[in-house]
């Protein structure tokens, strides 16, 4: 069944990493004030978007967030999902998060690098399920990069209530796992459906390993053009329309990029035909899907 546009609306969450720290490709205004920080997030909750991401490794964002919450007249109410970084201590870290943020407790707590879990050390898994267990968080999980670390954790026997990926009209690698998860009741969040700005390039600036993505992206211009649609509001809203997705993680750059998101949550689900023309822009490059990779030597 279609989902309504508060529905929608409702899918979306907000991004924090700007909030703490220069983040993105294609973001030439760096990280935003804390008086616009506070605008965005009136704007949002007045909009319907009822969540937050954020992260101890997002610089300032969890304190920034804090001091906005305190304030007595904010009459701001999110549910907030953070993280935990690698090389925190397991047993404090989400104590010194919940105390940034103002906040008795989170709906979210993930492992936001899998590398140590995946090797057998278990310390910050074991703290984040102590939490779930404590009442402190409603939901446990990971944040993801590689479909391989989904597969360990499933074979590994790891519980978890929520998992967060990349997904994109360019990055489709965890589509295999979506009817897993839907049937575990996993809580499905998605990020970097603009792939961190990079669908935004001009091809002049599509150079070296990114170059890899130039056809993709151009066929994405084209087709966007054909049914009417920005770029943007076509990447957005294929991440929507997914009946298994329950959340997508949008970053913004200010409070004009924030009123563009949510004008695009408000037009529904692509229809059909756009949704079948855009299943062919799959890239399976890793070293152009993860931005961590792109300044690496070959």
């Amino acid at each position: 069944m279609p989902y309504g546009t508060s529905e929608m609306i409702n899918k979306l969450v907000l991004g924090t990493a700007q909030f703490g720290l220069d983040y993105g490709i294609d973001n030439p205004a760096g990280r935003i004030s804390e008086g616009e920080v506070h605008s965005l997030l009136k704007m949002a909750s007045n909009a319907g978007i009822d969540s937050l991401d954020t992260a101890f490794a997002y610089g300032e964002s969890e304190a920034v967030l804090g001091r906005i919450f305190r304030g007595t007249d904010s009459g701001i109410h999110f549910k907030i999902t953070t993280k935990m970084a690698p090389g925190q201590a397991a047993p404090t870290a989400l104590g010194d998060s919940l105390a940034r943020l103002g906040c008795r407790s989170v709906h979210g707590y993930l492992l936001h690098d899998f590398n140590a879990t995946r090797s057998g050390n278990l310390s910050q898994y074991r703290a984040m399920r102590a939490a779930v267990e404590q009442g402190l968080v409603e939901k446990g999980g990971f944040s993801l990069y590689y479909p391989f670390e989904l597969q360990h954790a499933l074979d590994a026997g790891l519980d978890f209530e929520l998992v967060q990926f990349p997904y994109s009209l360019l990055d489709r690698r965890f589509e295999p796992y979506f009817p897993m998860l839907n049937d575990m009741g996993v809580e499905v969040h998605v990020r970097s459906v603009y792939l961190q700005g990079l669908v935004f390039l001009d091809d002049d600036r599509l150079t070296g390993r990114l170059a890899k993505a130039r056809e993709s992206i151009g066929r994405l211009r084209a087709k966007a053009q054909k049914y009417h649609c920005g770029i943007a509001e076509a990447c957005l809203r294929f991440a929507l329309s997914h009946p298994s997705v329950d959340r997508v993680v949008i970053g913004v750059n200010g409070i004009g990029n924030l009123a563009e998101n949510i004008g695009y949550g408000l037009a529904g689900v692509l229809d059909q035909d756009m949704l079948s023309e855009l299943n062919d822009l799959a890239i399976d490059d890793e070293s152009v899907l993860l931005p961590f990779l792109w300044n690496r030597e070959k």
